[in-house]
Parts: structure tokens; C-alpha cells; sequence
């Protein structure tokens, strides 16, 4: 007998978030209506502030100390925020530099961001990085952003997992001047009951 599979709809987004006022940033995520949003170059404070100001559940992780360890919430990283259930959330050095004190540090981020439909993704995001498997990234099914690409190359913005099929893409300035924003929607079956995502 065939598995059942039923159709689930996910809105995800990616942006480098500009140095710019919390209102503007928080009104431009807000308008979103999105199921995930990676954000790159945000310091843990101001992940925390969005979180709040959208009542959002979020995962964070260190990337540097652009100043010093000793002023809290002062170091800059990933995050990523959601409405639904965050499960494991992990990073890896994405390159040569291993000191947190190093700007030149970048790392890769992963969260499991899990719905009450039973559907869910690990999502993973890094600047600069071009294979997420060399670095040992999560199983399937995982939805990778690749930021540095959006407005320039926006085919290797993302990729998704295998059999999805994308709904809509866009590429917005919410912000004149500043990093641009990318929002994917995209349909996958899944099987009824299951939970694909370790």
C-alpha cells in the first residue's frame, strides 16, 4: 500500500541584517509571515530585542567579538527566528580561524525549526561558505541559504531539499542601501505522521 503523503507550504527568508534602526528591522521581518528567517551579522542582543518585539522563538550562535567578551551580548552572529518549535541548534567553523576574537571568523549555522503539522526543517546559513556537506551539515531535509549570492546570483541563493517544488522567490530592499532580503516559498509532500528530521 502507497504511503499518503500530503502537501505542507513553508515561507522561508534570509538577510544580512543592516546596521540600522530595531523598528525598521523588526517591521520589515514582521511583514514576512515567515515560517523561518536566517539572519546573518546580528549581535545576541538584538536577536533577543526582535525575538521579543515579534514573539518569536529564536537560536543564536557565536560567530566573533567585534569589541570584547566582557560587554554582554556583544558578540556578532547567526540567528534564526520562527513562530514554530526551534529543536537542535549547532554551528561549525567554516574556516581557518578558530579564535572568537578573529573578525575573520565564519561559521555555519543549523536549526531544526519543527511545525504542528508534523513538518519540519533543519535550517543552515553561512557567508561565504559553499558546501555545506564538507562541513559535516545535518541529514536531510535541509534548506541551505547561501547570502552572499542573494541580488547577485539569486539561483544559489538556496537550495532546498530534494522534491520540493518552489511556489514563489523574491528579492526586496526593505531598507534603501542596505543588504537585500530573500524570501523562497516552496510546497513538498510529506508522508503522513512523519517526521523526516533528526
Amino acid at each position: 500500500m502507497p504511503l499518503e503523503t500530503v502537501p505542507r507550504t513553508w515561507t522561508i527568508a534570509s538577510w544580512l541584517v543592516p546596521h540600522a534602526d530595531a523598528g525598521v528591522v523588526g517591521d520589515a521581518l514582521a511583514a514576512l509571515d515567515a515560517d523561518a528567517i536566517a539572519l546573518q551579522s546580528i549581535t545576541e542582543d538584538d536577536v533577543e530585542r526582535l525575538a521579543d518585539r515579534l514573539r518569536v522563538r529564536h537560536a543564536w550562535e557565536l560567530s566573533y567579538y567585534p569589541t570584547s567578551r566582557l560587554l554582554p551580548g556583544s558578540g556578532v552572529g547567526l540567528a534564526v527566528l520562527t513562530r514554530h518549535a526551534v529543536g537542535d541548534s549547532a554551528s561549525v567553523v567554516a574556516n581557518n580561524h578558530s579564535s572568537t576574537w578573529s573578525r575573520h571568523r565564519r561559521i555555519a549555522h543549523f536549526v531544526v525549526v519543527e511545525r504542528s503539522d508534523h513538518s519540519g526543517y533543519t535550517i543552515g546559513h553561512a557567508v561565504g561558505v559553499p558546501d555545506p556537506e564538507s562541513m559535516g551539515a545535518p541529514p536531510a531535509p535541509l534548506v541551505w541559504f547561501r547570502p552572499e549570492q542573494v541580488g547577485i546570483d539569486d539561483a544559489r541563493s538556496v537550495d532546498l531539499p530534494a522534491g520540493a517544488t518552489v511556489a514563489a522567490t523574491r528579492v526586496t530592499e526593505p531598507i534603501a542601501g542596505a543588504p537585500k532580503l530573500f524570501v523562497v516559498t516552496f510546497d513538498m509532500p510529506w508522508v503522513q505522521g512523519d517526521f523526516p528530521v533528526a
